[in-house]
């Protein structure tokens, strides 16, 4: 035998392992673990955080119970009434990594009240949790697919809307919306509605659909939440 030949079928050898290991790993069922131990597992805190490093559910584990509600198939909405300084932003940035670590792989939106406010969490929180959790850095295209409003992560959708627009909110089906400070939007997005109802408009087409609304209310009994 040919020392070229015996070379090259070697060379073959070697790129059909790697990708039967590729669709090992594909094919893999998801691990069975809400967002609180996907974070557990996987997530590390930027520098500049209060806490930087491996992040630790422990440290708040009044979240468990929620992350929980997130990954059953008894809920369709789970609703989170909770005080301020209380780490909502970041279970919201868990809820998101989770989804698009462990599946069910379908488009996710985020809302916030305003434009301003989305813009600050996507570039200043969300974007800072990709780039610091090699797990979802590696899977997050870059370049002209990465941007303020919108990012694909392991190939699936998240977008990002404000309450103040009907158009931003009706403009994609998602199969997970997280609707964040429901007590500081407006009760009626464009003249089209409840931001809420909208919101869940989107979810209509996805069974495995999920729909999370979080706040802090500021005035006793005139809440909307």
């Amino acid at each position: 035998m040919k020392p070229e030949t015996s070379a090259a079928r070697q060379r073959i050898k070697l790129r059909l392992s790697v990708v039967l290991l590729q669709t090992a790993e594909i094919l893999r069922p998801p691990p069975n673990r809400d967002a609180g131990q996907w974070a557990d597992a996987h997530r590390v805190l930027p520098p500049g955080s209060p806490e930087p490093g491996p992040w630790r559910t422990d440290r708040a584990p009044f979240w468990r119970a929620i992350y929980a509600a997130f990954h059953d198939d008894q809920h369709d909405t789970v609703i989170i009434v909770c005080g301020s300084q209380m780490g909502k932003t970041e279970a919201v940035g868990n809820l998101i990594g989770h989804r698009f670590s462990d599946g069910p792989f379908v488009p996710a939106i985020y809302v916030g009240p305003t434009e301003k406010q989305v813009r600050s969490i996507s570039k200043d929180r969300i974007d800072k949790m990709l780039r610091s959790t090699p797990l979802l850095w590696e899977r997050t295209e870059k370049g002209a697919r990465f941007t303020t409003y919108e990012k694909f992560i392991a190939g699936t959708r998240l977008g990002f809307a404000w309450a103040g627009s009907a158009t931003e909110l009706s403009s994609h089906p998602a199969g997970l919306v997280l609707v964040d400070e429901r007590d500081r939007m407006t009760s009626d997005a464009g003249n089209e509605g409840d931001p809420v109802s909208l919101a869940r408009a989107r979810l209509k087409n996805y069974p495995a659909k999920k729909l999370g609304v979080f706040s802090t209310p500021t005035t006793e009994s005139a809440s909307p939440i």
